[in-house]
């Protein structure tokens, strides 16, 4: 990435989302979102959604799966973000999305993000709240995660 995604994604992290996102958003924009390091997409739409702009991420979210279809923690957020807006229809093909890529007998391809044992432990959670909301009952706020890291490797911290 840049010296600017990086203090971007640091502002993120340190969560002074509104100062992250209003510094990450016209940078990338400024390269087209789906040129963008998918990492970087996925913490514009952490920072919206816990701003609760929820189209804004849903908007990040969408341009990273496009970016990074096989990566499964975005696939999550994006399902989350449609729970929170109400599309369970769309939220449960996301997730769907998210328990496929995680799988770890599927086979993807080389330097996708791998996910551990607490990420599915999360989908699983965002899977319930999706079968609660589905049945009128919304309990919790879906978890939507923020990740860094090298090719294959996650680290990750959620909210």
């Amino acid at each position: 990435a840049s010296l600017l995604g990086d203090r971007s994604f640091a502002l993120i992290c340190a969560q002074r989302f509104g100062e992250g996102a209003a510094l990450l958003e016209p940078h990338l924009r400024g390269r087209s979102f789906e040129q963008s390091p998918s990492y970087l997409l996925n913490a514009l739409g952490y920072a919206r959604f816990q701003q609760q702009d929820y189209e804004r991420a849903l908007d990040a979210f969408a341009s990273g799966t496009r970016k990074d279809p096989q990566n499964p923690i975005l696939w999550n957020n994006l399902g989350a973000t449609k729970m929170v807006l109400g599309d369970l229809q769309e939220a449960d093909d996301a997730m769907v999305q998210a328990a496929e890529y995680s799988d770890p007998k599927k086979k993807l391809k080389e330097g996708s993000v791998q996910v551990q044992e607490y990420h599915q432990q999360i989908f699983l959670s965002n899977v319930h709240e999706l079968m609660n909301r589905a049945n009128g009952q919304a309990s919790i706020m879906p978890i939507v995660e923020l990740w860094w890291g090298g090719e294959g490797e996650v680290l990750s911290a959620s909210t």
